[in-house]
């Protein structure tokens, strides 16, 4: 069984709807409904009428694989505000000029990476061997800096979204900006890895 819908992922673990949650609360209610769900207290609470047969450990995971993702997190979340009366940024979406120019670089350096991927079938000498093994040093030096520069804006996004808890999680908009901008900043982050594993390992 599947999760009918993602906005069931906070009620299905028994979690209140921040903007932040702590990867470890996720676990600890994970684990909480996996003891519900094994067989010996199903049977237990079937005899007491207080389990839900319809639903099973898969779909908590489901759940927790949303609320610890904080982009999945938080696009829930937008949805719901938006879909609740609140504010909604429906005008066109304006991304900062940071996060344009460090898009910009992780775009610039993956591009150069997928590049000196290519040219590796024509590198026969060893010289161009050689060459290529300086170039790929300093594209993992240029790979480092540009993921380090996306893991401190990634970090400012949490940050952003307990401020968005604590200021009691009511400004639609700007919940739906730090849903957008985490997004794009985590797939960044899973991309730029992906590409200096891929340099480490030719």
């Amino acid at each position: 069984m599947t999760m009918s819908a993602e906005s069931d992922a906070f009620a299905l673990l028994g979690l209140p709807r921040r903007a932040w949650i702590d990867a470890e609360e996720v676990r600890a209610a994970l684990r909480r409904r996996a003891a519900e769900c094994h067989p010996d207290q199903a049977i237990g609470n079937a005899r007491s009428g207080e389990n839900d047969a319809n639903t099973d450990f898969g779909v908590f995971s489901e759940a927790a694989a949303v609320l610890s993702s904080p982009p999945a997190r938080l696009r829930l979340l937008a949805r719901g505000a938006s879909s609740g009366g609140g504010p909604s940024s429906s005008g066109p979406q304006v991304m900062s000029e940071e996060l344009g120019n460090l898009f910009a670089a992780a775009a610039e350096v993956m591009e150069s990476v997928e590049d000196w991927r290519r040219r590796q079938g024509e590198r026969t000498t060893a010289l161009a061997k050689a060459v290529a093994g300086r170039e790929a040093v300093a594209m993992d030096e240029r790979l480092e800096e540009v993921l380090g520069r996306v893991s401190r804006v990634c970090e400012q996004i949490e940050e952003r979204a307990k401020q968005w808890d604590a200021d009691g999680g009511k400004d639609a908009a700007k919940l739906e900006a730090l849903a957008r901008e985490a997004g794009f900043l985590w797939k960044w982050r899973e991309r730029l890895t992906k590409a200096r594993l891929a340099l480490a390992g030719i």
